[in-house]
């Protein structure tokens, strides 16, 4: 081969336009050979047939995604020019940098140290290049940093076997060389036996690689095929056959285990097809190396050796204790949301219970995300699947939002959404704040958080910043932890919101954020909205299995299920480790708190009993000791920390006045100036346990907040009832106005004082919500710290004027007080009181169990805290219809008393068809109430001559997975029955049953041939909910036209058996409209995937001449609109004879509208508007309003429609719906005419309309809420209509605008 001129790289895939790639593969020929026909591999018989594996896009490049492919061809030529002075080692692997470099440079962006190079080297190529790295000097550094990775193909670290020839065959190259006027090159030297210079340099590479700056991904390859050992142009009589480069030749120290392939050396860099075995296992590691060379850059190294070590990413508990991450259970729901004009989304509002403000109800499976998988694709609001890759998570203090950032990071590392994502980086963005650099950018933010306690940190960062900007972040997965932290820097001046902007808008992102913040426009909206809620019952017992002795998690499980209240309060998950922190100390199962107040007494006797330890608290000026403490009440323990605990609790309720829960700097600061006693804030704020910091690690100031928004209520209210029981009715007490807090010139901060009094303080807020906790605390602290006189003054001052207009409030604030006080025979007065504030409760529930039909309120008969003896006195009291309805409205009520259980079995027995109704509905909503003698109760109303109690006996037995063999054995002679209804109820309940005899399973088969069409049915339905059922029967029950109906029900959690496919799809012929319809409903019932040709059979019912059968095949088909020729077939049904088919192909194609092609989408929606069927028209309003599509239109057929007087009942709430949940964006001339158009005579159209969602709407036009107090001011206004304005009362109280106060509210009503 000629010698080359210098060094040239050449790109060979992609093309040069395509710059969607990161990473550079370099390939670098060897000894006595040249690119590309180094890397070819040629046919043995057939020289055209070549293959290039670098180049061929089923090999490499299909193989290595997003990397350019370059050779780099270098003078490695075996015959050098005679005429000219041959090139050193070292002056070649100077030249290959040289030349990399110089053809990396004018590619924009490129050839710089943030974009990784990978490495193939080929034999002596090898060398040369671990030649050039160990060499490298300044001008060719940025190509070591570069450099990620290299594979070493057949590279002589050690020598070859040519030095076994060489004595003989040099003299030989030498005359061919002359005869040629060349000469030998001296690179042959290199590939003889190891020399001194060639370990020199193999250990300083090694020493190089190992090196933290390099962190070079390494793999090494070796032939097990002999080579001729004849040079090129050289006779036979020079052959001879030898392993050139064997595995003790290719070794290297930092690679023990180098990979054989099995070939000779010339075959080392060529593969023939993408199936050779050899090929699979280089490409499989260069593809390897390019995954960890994604997830591990310098920096990326860096930051999981540093910044996500164990001991930062660790859960720490109150003990002190380390908390396994298997423990740390990290629940989530999607956030219900409506959306403004604007696009942002909003919350909607809440309940009235404590556990759904607390967010630890149990929410829907529907909406339960698991933290693994939130970035699965899932169904949007349009119907449409997406990806959500921007999520924003919201959580209260203490429900684990710093749990769920280590969590996340940690499972990452662990391998979690590593397909999707390179690198996470998580930002505390709270560390932002006190953050001052030269310049704000990503390359300074990077180096602030990661880097800065790192000696090349400014280069790094450099790196990591080019790799996120250079891929635009699509590989990189940001974690912002604290959105609600850093949200009023971005409303600011300056370069912090631009970068903050960055920042949040970045393609993959969670940010995290406590629930009040709200993203600004700036901020591209999230697609996903999640918050965090409380543990799972069972994920409760699983906590204090794993974290405490059996004993005491038996004492612990056994206090949790005999108590409601802390069943609710322990799925926190900061609660639930105090409990068992104090379990044993403070709370035993001789001493068991019965009120919310009194567990966080206990609570706090605990903590505090830590921090008298690491405040360093003396007695006698001695240090204490923990046995000395040990039994300390809490009065002796409070006067150790008296400073300390008057402290928190004038924060706590500064706060809690304020609207604060983040304590920065400068409310700390000004807290403790206004402070009686001047405290060292950094000298014991750290060693609180009632206090957390959201980052431990700061080097700077820092903001505080409680534990758990619940313990700053709790401190709160020990500062209001220090207040309460220490002055007269005339005295007050000071708050600071932290709101006004301002910097003075002097670099003081003043805000203003007020002093209130704290009866007037109750009227003021006895029914503001952020104090619904705080009361409850109170009522409970009064009582234990004033007796008698003092729970009994702070009740008549909740009881005094003002009172809540409509009640409910009023009552639910009484209530949940009277359940923190203990009932005493020491407080005489305040137990007359207690008992009349009882009977006003009593009445309460009447009046909502003979009206609550008219409000659409939460009733107070759910809410778990409602006494246990009002509700079972009301219940026996009232007239058997009103005590029917309560029974109803107790469905929700979880748990259930269990005397309530016990009396509502007695009512099986009344004479009342409605009262035992309301009692079976009970039971089948609280089945945990099902004794042995009310299951009988139950089963012997089996033969009760009202089909409607007999299906309310089958409802309530149906959580029952197995009845006992005496009712079995009942029920099956029930089957003969000459009540046929009786028959069908037996049926029934026997269909509930999965495993039932084969006797059983015949008797019902039986029942197929049955004259009664309800009890074949019936029978059907059994039969089809058996885990196991013959084919036989099967058969039978397919084979009969009367029962193909109940086919619907067969098999629907097992996938259906080829032969049933085939015998239902054979129905799809059949010449019954009917038969084809229950055909294809089985197959809509059954998600197991069908054959090609049953769906094609399907498809070609759309043109079916049965209407029904027109409509049922959408049912079918709107799973499989990824189908050209499915959603084309549905396309045309818009234009069919029938509305029926019409509405269904619409409701199908609005799942996802994505199938509509866009140049269709406008002549579809003149189409929609202008149909003669309504409840087509308001579909296509529908999905206008969604995608803002053809809206002049929508409007015009809006106003044309109300002014249509046969638009009424079902067809006028459909429009009233649809306005409603757009009402935030509707025009002024639209929202007044529907405002006046709900204001209709049809009583029956209104009592069925629900427009609650114009109330969730995030605000209303003037105009709407001026329509709407105009119409309350009619006196005809009727009870149906008022519910619904009732309704709007109750939650738009706290977010009407100044124009519409609750004053103004309470004059119209």
């Amino acid at each position: 081969m000629e010698d080359d001129k210098g060094v040239h790289l050449r790109q060979v895939y992609p093309e040069k336009g395509d710059s969607d790639t990161d990473i550079d593969i370099i390939a670098i020929h060897g000894f006595d050979t040249k690119s590309p026909e180094t890397w070819i591999w040629k046919h043995p018989g057939n020289p055209e047939m070549q293959v290039n594996w670098l180049q061929d896009p089923n090999m490499l490049p299909s193989t290595a995604k997003r990397v350019r492919i370059f050779t780099c061809d270098w003078p490695a030529s075996l015959f050098q020019r005679s005429t000219t002075v041959q090139k050193t080692v070292e002056e070649l692997s100077m030249l290959l940098f040289e030349g990399i470099q110089r053809g990396l440079q004018p590619m924009c962006g490129y050839g710089k140290e943030d974009r990784p190079i990978v490495f193939i080297a080929s034999c002596l190529g090898g060398i040369i290049l671990i030649k050039a790295l160990v060499d490298t000097g300044e001008t060719y550094i940025s190509i070591r940093r570069a450099t990620r990775g290299i594979l070493f193909l057949a590279t002589p670290f050690r020598g070859t076997s040519f030095q076994e020839v060489a004595a003989w065959a040099e003299p030989g190259l030498r005359i061919w060389a002359r005869i040629r006027d060349r000469q030998v090159s001296k690179l042959i030297d290199s590939v003889k036996g190891s020399t001194f210079d060639l370990e020199t340099l193999v250990r300083k590479f090694t020493n190089l690689s190992r090196e933290k700056e390099t962190s070079w991904i390494l793999s090494n390859f070796y032939e097990l095929g002999k080579t001729s050992l004849r040079p090129n142009g050289l006779p036979q009589t020079f052959s001879k056959k030898k392993l050139l480069v064997d595995r003790s030749s290719a070794n290297l120290d930092i690679i023990p285990d180098p990979f054989p392939l099995d070939r000779p050396h010339v075959l080392m860099n060529k593969f023939s097809d993408p199936e050779c075995p050899d090929y699979k296992v280089v490409a499989g590691r260069i593809q390897e190396m390019l995954k960890l060379i994604r997830r591990g850059g310098r920096a990326d190294v860096w930051i999981r050796e540093n910044s996500y070590t164990e001991d930062k990413l660790k859960i720490e508990r109150l003990s002190g204790e380390k908390l396994e991450m298997e423990l740390c259970y990290i629940n989530l729901a999607i956030v219900e949301q409506i959306y403004g004009g604007n696009n942002r989304a909003v919350p909607r509002f809440s309940s009235f219970s404590l556990f759904t403000r607390l967010r630890i109800e149990t929410p829907n499976e529907g909406i339960r995300v698991e933290l693994p998988t939130i970035f699965d694709y899932r169904k949007g609001q349009n119907g449409n699947n997406f990806q959500p890759r921007r999520i924003l998570i919201r959580g209260r203090a203490g429900v684990g939002k710093t749990t769920l950032c280590k969590k996340i990071v940690h499972d990452f590392i662990q391998g979690t959404w590593n397909d999707l994502f390179d690198r996470i980086l998580w930002i505390p963005l709270r560390r932002l704040k006190a953050w001052k650099p030269q310049r704000y950018s990503l390359e300074e933010l990077f180096y602030y958080e990661y880097f800065s306690q790192c000696e090349d940190g400014e280069l790094l960062a450099k790196e990591l910043s080019g790799v996120v900007r250079r891929r635009n972040g699509e590989t990189t997965l940001f974690v912002l932890d604290g959105l609600d932290e850093v949200i009023s820097g971005l409303s600011t001046d300056g370069n912090l919101p631009q970068l903050l902007n960055t920042l949040f808008n970045q393609p993959n992102v969670i940010i995290t954020s406590r629930p009040h913040a709200n993203l600004p426009s700036s901020v591209i909206p999230p697609e996903l909205e999640l918050e965090t809620i409380g543990f799972y019952p069972g994920q409760v017992q699983d906590y204090t299995a794993k974290t405490c002795d059996f004993q005491k998690a038996s004492e612990i499980k056994s206090y949790i299920q005999h108590h409601p209240l802390i069943e609710g309060l322990v799925r926190i998950p900061i609660q639930l480790d105090a409990l068992c922190f104090t379990w044993n100390d403070d709370i035993n199962h001789d001493h068991t708190p019965q009120t919310l107040t009194g567990i966080y007494q206990a609570i706090e006797h605990r903590l505090w009993k830590k921090d008298v330890l690491r405040l360093g608290k003396k007695y006698n000026q001695e240090p204490l000791t923990p046995d000395q403490i040990q039994t300390s009440s809490m009065r002796s323990i409070e006067s150790l920390v008296e400073n300390e605990l008057l402290f928190l609790e004038y924060l706590a309720f500064t706060g809690l006045h304020n609207d604060i829960i983040d304590f920065e700097p400068k409310h700390l600061n000004k807290v403790s100036d206004e402070f009686s006693r001047r405290l060292l804030l950094d000298r014991f704020l750290p060693h609180l346990s009632f206090l957390r910091t959201s980052d431990p690690t700061a080097r700077q100031s820092q903001n505080y907040h409680f534990l758990h928004l619940t313990f700053q209520e709790y401190y709160a209210a020990r500062y209001f009832v220090r207040q309460w029981c220490s002055q007269t009715e005339f005295e007050g007490f000071e708050c600071l106005d932290l709101k006004c807090l301002e910097s003075q010139e002097n670099g003081t901060t003043y805000c203003s004082t007020k002093r209130y009094n704290t009866t007037n303080y109750i009227r003021r807020h006895k029914y503001n919500t952020r104090y619904n906790v705080f009361w409850r605390f109170a009522a409970g602290l009064v009582q234990a710290r004033g007796g008698d006189i003092q729970i009994n003054r702070f009740f008549r001052a909740i009881e005094d004027e003002p009172r809540d207009l409509f009640g409910p409030a009023h009552q639910r604030l009484v209530m949940h007080c009277l359940s923190e006080v203990t009932p005493s025979q020491e407080m005489p007065r305040f137990n007359q009181l207690r008992t009349q504030l009882e009977g006003q409760l009593e009445k309460w529930l009447l009046f909502e169990c003979h009206h609550g039909r008219y409000f659409n309120v939460l009733p107070l008969v759910g809410d778990r805290e409602f006494p246990e003896s009002v509700l079972e006195a009301t219940i026996r009291k009232s007239p058997k219809d009103v005590r029917g309805r309560t029974l109803v409205m107790l469905g929700n009520r979880r748990p259930m008393p269990m005397k309530i259980g016990d009396y509502v079995g007695s009512c099986l027995d009344d004479e009342f068809d409605e009262l035992i109704e309301a009692a079976l509905e009970f039971f089948a909503r609280h089945p945990e109430s099902l004794s042995e003698d009310v299951c009988r109760r139950i089963f012997d109303l089996v033969t009760h001559p009202s089909p409607d109690i007999r299906h309310s006996v089958v409802k309530a037995l149906h959580q029952q997975p197995k009845l006992p063999d005496s009712f079995v054995e009942r029920t099956i002679v029930l089957l003969k029955h000459p009540d046929e209804g009786i028959r069908g109820s037996a049926v029934d309940i026997l269909g509930q049953q999965t495993n039932l005899p084969e006797n059983i399973i015949q008797g019902m088969v039986d029942l197929l041939k049955h004259t009664n069409n309800s009890l074949r049915l019936a029978a059907a339905r059994a039969l089809c909910q058996q885990s196991a059922l013959p084919e036989s029967v099967i058969d039978n029950i397919v084979e009969r036209n009367d029962v193909r109906r109940a086919v619907v029900f067969a098999s629907t959690a097992e996938p259906l058996p080829e032969e049933l496919i085939e015998t239902i799809a054979a129905l799809l012929g059949n010449p019954d409209g009917d038969v084809r319809s229950h055909a294809l409903l089985l197959f809509t019932q059954n998600e197991t995937p069908l054959p090609e040709k049953v769906i094609h059979d399907i498809i070609a019912l759309t043109e079916d001449p049965d209407s029904e059968v027109r409509s049922k095949v959408m049912d079918y088909l709107w799973r499989h609109m990824t189908k050209p020729e499915v959603s084309q077939a549905v396309l045309s049904l818009l234009m069919d004879p029938c509305w029926q088919v019409r509405s269904m192909a619409l409701l199908t194609i609005e799942v996802d509208w994505t199938f509509v092609p866009d140049t269709a989408q406008a002549g579809i929606m003149a189409i929609l508007l202008q149909d003669e069927e309504y409840s087509v028209v308001n579909t296509g309003i529908r999905i206008g309003l969604e995608h803002q599509l053809a809206l002049p239109e929508i409007w015009q057929t809006v106003l044309a429609w109300m002014e249509n007087p046969d638009l009424r009942g079902p067809n006028r709430r459909l429009m009233a719906q649809t306005l409603a949940e757009h009402s935030a964006s509707l025009p002024k001339e639209i929202c007044q005419r529907f405002m006046t158009w709900l204001y209709d005579t049809d009583e029956d159209a209104w009592y069925h309309l629900d427009i609650s969602e114009l109330w969730r709407q995030p605000t209303l036009p003037d105009s709407t809420l001026q329509s709407i107090s105009t119409l309350l001011t009619d006196s005809a206004l009727h009870p149906y209509r008022m519910r619904d304005f009732l309704h709007f009362f109750s939650v738009w109280t706290d977010n009407l605008s100044t124009s519409y106060t609750a004053n103004g509210w309470a004059k119209v009503f």
